[in-house]
């Protein structure tokens, strides 16, 4: 059973929406994917890269025709403002690799070069006030061990925190490593049916799947008590 690496962000986030996303689906175009494309528009060159990526994944054929929820032109703003991300350059983008070995697959968004040192980009929205999210470490364990299954040498890595402009370095070791093999196996668990314990905190309010959370709970106490 393969395990897709967006699936450790959400176990990361609440183990338990794993499960409801393996059984009611969980991929839609949500605002990463649309500032996803907005970023690689931007790498290419183009001269509004906020049209073409709302062209390209098809949420409106005109940006001024629909009413976006926010306006996206200060992502490029702020890409233009971050000095670093133009020293990288880019070798490939919206890369998705899989490794068997591991069981899993996943998107590299951006493979770039510094010098002669490769690294593997990845976006994310805000950062902590110092360094990077444990959640973005995994993420960015994961894909780097499926490139490096791949035949690719990876020295390290970035983090580009596009609702700030802000481009920080990451990297990951033993420890990293067995942790993303350990969550990878607890996915595949929960996806083979165990209903795991949820976060029960303020993420809880805006979950879309939160009554049947609350129900399924209910059903599972009721087994043993």
């Amino acid at each position: 059973m393969s395990v897709r690496v967006s699936e450790l962000d959400t176990y990361m986030y609440c183990p338990r929406k794993v499960y409801f996303e393996s059984v009611f689906g969980g991929n839609y175009i949500n605002e990463g994917s649309l500032v996803r494309e907005i970023y690689y528009q931007w790498r290419m060159g183009e001269d509004d890269p906020v049209k073409s990526a709302l062209e390209k994944t098809g949420i409106i054929a005109d940006r001024h025709s629909c009413k976006v929820e926010r306006d996206y032109d200060y992502v490029v703003h702020l890409l233009e403002g971050c000095e670093e991300l133009k020293h990288l350059k880019q070798v490939e983008y919206d890369l998705l690799v899989t490794s068997e070995r591991l069981g899993l697959t996943g998107i590299a968004d951006e493979i770039v070069k510094k010098g002669e040192e490769m690294g593997c980009l990845i976006l994310r929205k805000n950062p902590p006030e110092n360094g990077v999210w444990r959640s973005d470490r995994i993420k960015f364990t994961a894909i780097r061990m499926i490139l490096e299954d791949n035949g690719y040498r990876i020295s390290g890595g970035y983090i580009y925190y596009w609702n700030r402009g802000i481009l920080r370095g990451v990297d990951s070791g033993f420890h990293d490593r067995r942790q993303v093999v350990r969550i990878v196996e607890r996915i595949r668990k929960i996806k083979n049916g165990f209903l795991p314990d949820g976060v029960s905190d303020r993420r809880c309010q805006s979950c879309g799947y939160r009554e049947s959370c609350e129900i399924e709970g209910v059903s599972f106490k009721a087994r043993f008590f």
